[in-house]
C-alpha cells in the first residue's frame, strides 16, 4: 500500500478501494477516479463505467472492493466506507449480520467464496510487493492474430490451429468468443472482426467498447459472450482473456463455458467460422485482402487460456 497522501479530486469524489492484480498482489488504495482506474486495471470494465462520476458507488466481488463517497464530507469517507463494507461482507460468512442490515449497507447478499479465491495464495515468505497505481501503457498500432474456429462441443477445439492463423496489425487486438442456440464462434484478430462475428452483441455494449478500445473486458452470461481488448503490447490478446478471467466473480468461468451447453446433447455437427448471422466476412478469412500471412510459432497457445479459463 502506498504511503498516505491527500489530492483533490476534479469531481469532488473519494474512492477508496482494494483489489488483486494478476500476480496476486493485493492493492489497497484511496484516492480519485483516475487512482481507482490506474489501480485495479484487470477488472470488469463495467464496474469502472458504474463507479465513474457515481458518489454513492458500492461494489464487491471475490477479486475487488470499492466504495465512492462525496468529498464535500472528510477526505477519508471512502476509506472509512470501504472498511465498513469489507467488513460487512466477511461477517455474512459466518452469518453473524441480519440480511435487513446488509441491504441497508448496499450488501445483497453474502459472497459465495472469499476475497482472492480465483488467485493463487500468497505465502507469508513472498517477497513484498509495490504499489502500483500507474496506467495500463497503451500502443498506437499493435501486432494481433486473426483467425477463430466454430466450436458445437468442446472437445471439437483445435489446439494447433493457432500456429497457423496471420498476423494484422490493429489499433488494438482482439479474443472473443459469443454464440447462438447451435454454436460458439472463437476468434482473434481487430475489434471490427469482433463485430463482423458477433452479431448478436448489443449495439449499447459496442459503443461502450469503442469508446474505450485500447483496454476493454466485456462479458455477459445472457448473451454467451466474452471479449477481451488490449493494446499494450503486440500479441496482447494471448494472455489478455486469462488476465481478466481471473477478474470475474467466483463460479462465473464455469457457468460461462459456452461450448458446455452443447456437450449435454452429444451435438458434434460441424460449422463454419462465420458471423453469427451466416455471413462470412473479411474477419473468418485467414489471408487474402492484405493480411499479412506470417504465422506465429513459438508463442503460448491462446487455446490452453481460454481453456484454463473456461472449462
Amino acid at each position: 500500500m502506498k504511503s498516505t497522501e491527500t489530492k483533490e479530486c476534479s469531481d469532488d469524489i473519494c474512492y477508496s478501494f482494494v483489489c488483486i492484480n494478476p500476480d496476486n498482489q493485493v492493492m489497497v488504495g484511496s484516492g480519485c477516479y483516475e487512482d481507482f482506474v490506474n489501480t485495479c486495471k484487470f477488472i470488469q470494465s463495467k464496474i469502472t463505467e458504474n463507479a465513474k462520476e457515481n458518489k454513492t458507488y458500492k461494489y464487491y466481488d471475490e477479486n475487488v472492493v470499492v466504495v465512492s463517497c462525496s468529498a464535500d464530507g472528510s477526505a477519508d469517507c471512502a476509506r472509512k466506507e470501504v472498511i465498513s463494507l469489507i467488513n460487512l461482507i466477511f461477517a455474512t460468512f459466518l452469518e453473524e449480520v441480519p440480511k435487513e442490515i446488509l441491504s441497508k449497507n448496499g450488501v445483497e447478499d453474502k459472497l459465495s467464496d472469499s476475497f482472492g479465491d480465483n488467485h493463487e495464495a500468497i505465502h507469508s515468505d513472498a517477497p513484498s510487493c509495490t504499489y502500483n497505481n500507474s496506467a495500463l501503457p497503451t500502443k498506437s498500432e499493435v501486432k494481433c492474430l486473426k483467425g477463430g474456429q466454430c466450436l458445437t462441443n468442446s472437445d471439437q477445439y483445435n489446439e494447433t490451429a493457432f500456429y497457423e492463423y496471420p498476423y494484422v496489425v490493429c489499433s488494438e487486438c482482439v479474443a472473443f468468443e459469443c454464440s447462438d442456440n447451435d454454436r460458439v464462434m472463437r476468434g482473434y484478430g481487430c475489434l471490427e472482426d469482433f463485430e463482423q462475428i458477433c452479431t448478436n452483441v448489443p449495439s449499447t455494449v459496442i459503443e461502450k467498447i469503442k469508446a474505450n478500445p485500447k483496454n476493454y473486458f466485456y462479458s455477459d452470461n445472457d448473451t454467451s459472450t466474452i471479449i477481451a481488448t488490449c493494446s499494450y503490447d503486440d500479441y496482447c490478446h494471448l494472455d489478455a482473456v486469462n488476465t481478466y478471467g481471473k477478474s470475474l466473480p467466483f463460479g462465473f468461468t464455469t457457468e460461462f463455458s459456452l461450448t458446455e451447453k452443447f456437450n449435454d446433447e452429444e451435438n458434434n455437427k460441424t460449422c463454419s467460422y462465420e458471423s453469427l448471422s451466416g455471413e462470412i466476412g473479411h474477419a473468418a478469412a485467414l489471408t487474402g485482402n492484405g493480411v499479412n500471412g506470417f504465422t506465429v510459432s513459438g508463442m503460448i497457445i491462446f487455446g490452453f487460456i481460454f481453456i484454463y479459463l473456461l472449462w
